[in-house]
Order: structure tokens, then sequence, then C-alpha cells
């Protein structure tokens, strides 16, 4: 379900998004009573090939992300 949510698998068990979704994610966590199963974190830099690795599989323009 969280592929068609928009988030890639990172490692396994861990999925990534590129959009500011945290609040939202973490109240639909609570009204299917998965809250205690999943944990979220937001991270405001990665490493260079991660982040070429997370624009490719996202098809984002890396300006356009960095000016918002």
């Amino acid at each position: 379900k969280v592929k068609e949510w928009h988030f890639a698998p990172l490692q396994r068990s861990v999925y990534i998004s590129p959009f500011d979704c945290g609040e939202k994610f973490e109240n639909l966590l609570v009204m299917l009573n998965l809250d205690a199963y999943v944990h979220i974190m937001v991270a405001e830099r990665i490493s260079p090939r991660l982040e070429r690795h997370f624009y490719s599989y996202f098809k984002l323009d890396r300006l356009e992300q960095k000016n918002n």
C-alpha cells in the first residue's frame, strides 16, 4: 500500500517519500491502528549518492526541490 502513496523502498521495511506528509501520514496510521508499528523520521540531509537515487526514482527536478 505504501507504494500507492508514493513511497519508495530504501531498505527492507524502510520507505522514503519526497513529500512533506508526516503529520497526515501519522493521522492515517492512528485511524488504521498502525501507529504502534510504524515510526516516522524526517531527514534534513542525505548523502549525495542517495540524493541522486532519490531524485532519479521520483523523477524530481533538483532545482525545484531546493527552492521549495
